[in-house]
């Protein structure tokens, strides 16, 4: 069940200072409230479907959203990981197409949707935010480009410490000399931000568990050798 909470400011949000709507002034920022909707969605909630029409700007204020694709058998490839902060649905925006990916909730999180008719005039009248948005659709473009070439040409078992040491950018916590990386997904989630099988992503955690590079308790996973997999990825594809 979505459940909608009262639109707070975003001066609020944790991550606001990081977020493409910092440097507004306090008038452009009530304006944005008037445009903006704060929703709650509870784990696996889907917060839009890929074919969605795209009527407006997704902000993460809490939690962690996964974005994926799925082929007509259903079987899903996640393109990213998503944290407080990060905004989803700018690209279809822009290029009036409907939503190209399925935006589905891996914790509980607030989610703020910013109507398409504020989001565009806000945009309008301040350089400093369309200059933030063309960065993050540039970095979006090198990213998607690059996990084309990898899939391509990396193996399995590089791609994945490829994995663990972005997750630990991302969401590494340090805890009596490791990274604990403060995300939880399945055997299956891994294997598709991947892109391979369940079997084979098995099979490394085993093997990165038993050279000492992890340490895996259930959903779990610290890094202990970040060094070494950071050896491990320039090993090339």
């Amino acid at each position: 069940m979505i459940c909608q909470s009262k639109s707070r400011s975003c001066k609020l949000c944790g991550s606001f200072e990081q977020g493409i709507f910092s440097e507004l002034p306090e008038k452009e920022l009530k304006q944005l409230a008037v445009y903006r909707t704060a929703n709650h969605y509870n784990r696996k909630q889907i917060i839009f479907y890929e074919g969605n029409p795209a009527l407006g700007l997704f902000c993460i204020r809490s939690g962690k959203v996964k974005l994926y694709k799925s082929n007509p058998e259903g079987k899903q490839q996640i393109l990213r990981i998503l944290k407080e902060g990060d905004t989803i649905g700018q690209s279809s925006l822009f290029s009036n197409q409907p939503l190209q990916a399925t935006a589905e909730a891996i914790e509980d999180s607030e989610v703020c949707f910013l109507d398409k008719t504020g989001f565009l005039l806000i945009l309008k009248n301040n350089s400093s935010v369309a200059l933030k948005l063309l960065r993050g659709l540039s970095q979006e473009l090198i990213q998607a480009e690059g996990k084309a070439l990898d899939l391509a040409y990396k193996s399995a078992r590089v791609r994945f410490a490829e994995l663990l040491l972005t997750f630990k950018e991302a969401f590494g916590v340090s805890e009596k000399g490791s990274q604990r990386l403060n995300i939880s997904l399945s055997r299956e989630e891994l294997a598709q931000t991947v892109g391979t099988t369940v079997e084979t992503l098995v099979r490394l955690l085993s093997e990165f568990r038993k050279d000492g590079l992890i340490e895996v308790d259930k959903r779990n996973i610290s890094i202990l050798e970040p060094e070494k997999l950071l050896e491990l990825t320039s090993s090339g594809y």
